[in-house]
């Protein structure tokens, strides 16, 4: 908030990362307490989990703390944006609210959960809905109308040449080789869209399945297909997103045709990058010396 008051009269891009919300739970005592109340008094649902991967994903939203630090960033998403206002730039501030995955809703061991992703499958860790979909929201003012919602999937790597158009500044092709601008998308250029039917890749080469219980994966998404290789599983599952959004259904042995299609072109991605197709281990962490 300093920053912006200091460059308020020229351009400026702000970057707030907040480390909430996320493990460990440390929501304000007198807003958790708020939240604990309500959980008690509605009933608790039979089931609380279902089997996911190499472990379980949650089924109900339930910690009251974590609800509290939902609550404690969207009142600090409240003070910028009046503050924008109170500077009298809000008309001229573009504002993108997003995340780097899906809500922490699976567990291969005693990791905390915090939510649940449904009706998207999985949470963090997976590529799967749960884990890939994240929010994105645009405030673009005299740009975008509010209220509205897309459906073209676009990645966090379209953010920079976006950012790029939307201020009217040159393309750096060379700087984002893996982004497209979806600023013609937010005004209604859905036909002319360079996003619209592109391919889509996610590669997981370093899973945690005694933590978030996701395995080695690598998808591809073409449309509303998606592919998702599972090596370590021997597992191949194409899913239908526009009739299967949870995807509950594998239509791999039924489309057939489709489903060789994607592997060809999910191959063809893997070797022009050099992506791995063999699972690396991850780094043990280790606790600094005092």
């Amino acid at each position: 908030m300093d920053f912006i008051k200091v460059h308020k009269d020229e351009p400026f891009m702000a970057v707030l990362a907040h480390y909430a919300v996320h493990t460990p739970t440390q929501g304000k005592k007198h807003i958790t307490k708020r939240y604990e109340e309500k959980l008690a008094a509605r009933p608790s649902p039979d089931v609380l989990y279902e089997k996911e991967s190499a472990g379980e994903n949650s089924l109900v939203a339930n910690n009251p703390g974590y609800a509290a630090m939902v609550e404690s960033v969207d009142k600090g998403a409240g003070r910028l944006l009046n503050l924008l206002v109170r500077l009298e730039i809000a008309n001229n501030t573009i504002v993108v609210p997003t995340s780097d995955h899906g809500g922490l809703s699976s567990c291969g061991g005693k990791r905390e959960v915090v939510t649940t992703n449904r009706p998207l499958r999985a949470g963090k860790g997976h590529l799967y809905e749960g884990g890939v979909w994240v929010p994105l929201m645009v405030r673009w003012p005299g740009k975008t109308k509010g209220g509205q919602s897309l459906d073209t999937p676009v990645v966090l790597t379209d953010l920079f040449p976006s950012f790029l158009e939307m201020a009217r500044l040159p393309m750096r092709p060379d700087a984002h080789k893996d982004g497209l601008s979806f600023a013609g998308l937010l005004q209604g250029e859905i036909d002319d869209s360079p996003v619209t039917d592109r391919l889509m890749f996610w590669h997981n080469p370093a899973p945690r399945p005694s933590s978030t219980a996701d395995f080695f994966s690598l998808v591809v998404r073409l449309g509303d297909l998606k592919l998702i290789d599972l090596p370590t599983e021997n597992r191949v599952e194409l899913h239908d997103l526009s009739a299967d959004v949870g995807e509950s259904r594998n239509l791999a042995e039924t489309r057939p045709d489709d489903t060789a299609n994607l592997l060809k072109l999910f191959n063809e991605w893997r070797r022009s990058v050099g992506a791995s197709d063999q699972p690396r281990a991850r780094k043990k962490e280790t606790k600094a010396k005092q």
